[in-house]
């Protein structure tokens, strides 16, 4: 759900306050659920879906710092390999859960406690995985679109 992040936009409160939510239509942060999708601290509990190049490049350097840093916790990554999972988890220094294609993206998606997925693949598998976890009940920004064409 949009509104979900877009309190940690660079964007100005002017333009975030026209944003909706992109499921119901109401206003950012009035979403029913949106309570229900933030930890005791009001962190977005957030697995990455991806760890190749343009995650490791472009992704974990903003991740990692403020504001990002203080609103977005990184709890799992999935990484269809595992290797570039694993470098990758080594910059949260080990709070970061990995799995593979091995332990499976559905294992991931069955944790209760990941509010958010932050979509990070190749074109080519971006939809079945949006799909799955919209099904899991997860809230899904996808970098990449669903298709390309």
């Amino acid at each position: 759900v949009l509104s979900l992040f877009v309190g940690v936009s660079s964007r100005s409160s002017e333009v975030r306050s026209k944003l909706r939510c992109a499921l119901c239509g109401c206003e950012r942060d009035q979403h029913p659920q949106a309570a229900q999708k933030r930890d005791e601290k009001g962190m977005l509990r957030t697995a990455l879906i991806g760890s190749g190049v343009f995650a490791r490049d472009s992704y974990t350097p903003l991740l990692t710092a403020p504001p990002l840093a203080d609103t977005i916790d990184i709890v799992a990554i999935y990484s269809h390999g595992g290797d570039s999972g694993k470098a990758l988890a080594e910059r949260y220094e080990g709070q970061v859960q990995v799995y593979s294609a091995d332990d499976g993206l559905a294992a991931l998606l069955a944790r209760g406690d990941i509010h958010a997925l932050l979509v990070l693949v190749p074109i080519d598998r971006v939809a079945d995985i949006v799909r799955k976890g919209l099904a899991a009940g997860k809230h899904v920004l996808s970098e990449q679109p669903i298709a390309v064409n």
